[in-house]
């Protein structure tokens, strides 16, 4: 599944430059891989609890208010998996000297 991210975000650690992106479920290691542009991000996944299961496998990047945006996976095996990723500079002005 592709999903696009249009800014440079962060996630902890990780950078991820904007670009198209494959993501791919590690549930053994609790972490979703973006793959894109040559290079793989691996960045850290939570487990969420669904309501109910789902028959196929999703991806969507959701706004998550401000500068914060989630990666929700659904799988019906592994169930929901959420990763949450920060637009690098949002709401940080910086000031001119």
């Amino acid at each position: 599944m592709k999903v696009t991210i249009n800014k440079n975000s962060t996630c902890g650690k990780v950078e991820v430059p904007s670009g198209e992106y494959m993501v791919a479920l590690a549930a053994d290691t609790g972490q979703l891989a973006l793959v894109g542009g040559g290079k793989t991000h691996k960045i850290p996944a939570v487990r969420r609890r669904a309501t109910g299961k789902t028959r196929t496998t999703s991806v969507a990047l959701i706004p998550g208010g401000g500068s914060t945006y989630s990666i929700v996976m659904s799988t019906p095996k592994q169930g929901e998996w959420v990763a949450m990723l920060e637009v690098a500079g949002g709401g940080k002005k910086e000031e001119k000297k």
